[in-house]
């Protein structure tokens, strides 16, 4: 496949909280994919809860965001719902 000139996403998930790996993962694999001269990058981290510690050392990434996933009952059955949360600012306390 050839990404030379495309905008492209990259995208680590875990269904745990953020940790130090996984961070690692989508800092890296968008540098990685820079090498195929990409029009741009995006890494998004999909966990299930933020870190009030590693949140902020993505501030250098600006092309890294956090997403926090929560599954919610919607209607009769069960929607993954993905809710916005790159800020530092993210409760961590309910993981």
């Amino acid at each position: 496949m050839n990404i030379d000139g495309k905008d492209v996403i990259v995208v680590q998930a875990k269904a745990q909280r953020l940790g130090m790996y996984l961070m690692g993962q989508g800092i890296f694999s968008a540098e990685l994919v820079k090498r195929f001269n990409p029009k741009s990058v995006k890494s998004v981290i999909l966990c299930n809860c933020g870190d009030a510690i590693l949140m902020p050392m993505l501030a250098g990434f600006p092309n890294v965001t956090v997403e926090i996933m929560t599954l919610n009952k919607v209607a009769e059955h069960s929607d993954l719902i993905v809710e916005s949360s790159a800020k530092a600012t993210t409760p961590v306390g309910s993981c």
